[in-house]
């Protein structure tokens, strides 16, 4: 079972689960590393699209892009800071999806920091 959200929103028991032949995959690295002792977590797995293969020619404009779910844990609030402190136009580009906290989140931190 692959684990997408951060580890600390999952119910207790999850990642350690009953069933020995259930196994849980985190998806990256940092993920993994927020596991408590005694989690069944496997390696997570390499992407496996060669990413330089897909390397389109780089232009020369200067602007920043997120390309991402708008919810908490993307942290798009903080790319918005980031790329006014650096004085670099910013495009956004992802979904809100209507849970509570998501629609909250884009209202409270990410809409009134957009120009």
């Amino acid at each position: 079972v692959t684990l997408h959200l951060p580890l600390a929103w999952y119910p207790a028991g999850v990642l350690s689960p009953a069933r020995e032949d259930l196994w849980l995959h985190a998806v990256s690295e940092a993920q993994q590393a927020t596991a408590p002792a005694g989690s069944r977590l496997i390696a997570p797995i390499p992407n496996g699209v060669d990413v330089n293969a897909l390397a389109a020619p780089r232009s020369h404009r200067n602007f920043a892009l997120v390309l991402s779910r708008i919810c908490p844990e993307k942290g798009i609030h903080l790319a918005i800071d980031a790329a006014k402190r650096a004085g670099v136009p910013l495009a956004i580009g992802g979904q809100i999806y209507p849970y509570r906290t998501h629609v909250q989140y884009f209202a409270d931190e990410v809409e009134p920091r957009l120009d």
